[in-house]
């Protein structure tokens, strides 16, 4: 799976993208057709946004794309909660593709 690191007024070392690395290999375990995986990671700088840190995921798979976007405090809590987002996204669309097939029959 091709994977695009994308930031915009975030600086983000090494170490980030190896925990990004880590949370993506379980999303290719579960789905390992998927084609390309985008994360953007950017920092909003309104001072009345109280979590100014945001992640979206955008997952490329057969004919449909699977977004998520998460705010959080910190880079890592919100990587978290876009990759549960995003698993719980690639489920249902997994489920839809095995009921569709059996329906088939």
């Amino acid at each position: 799976m091709e994977t695009l690191i994308k930031t915009r007024e975030v600086a983000v070392g090494p170490d980030f993208k190896e925990i990004i690395y880590k949370k993506i290999a379980k999303i290719e375990r579960r789905y390992p057709k998927a084609k390309k995986l985008e994360v953007e990671v950017y920092q909003e700088n309104n001072p009345s946004i109280n979590k100014p840190v945001a992640v979206d995921l955008t997952l490329h798979v057969k004919n449909n794309l699977l977004r998520a976007e998460s705010h959080g405090n910190t880079l890592i809590g919100a990587l978290d909660k876009a990759v549960k987002r995003i698993n719980r996204q690639l489920e249902k669309y997994k489920s839809k593709i095995y009921h569709s097939k059996i329906r088939r029959r």
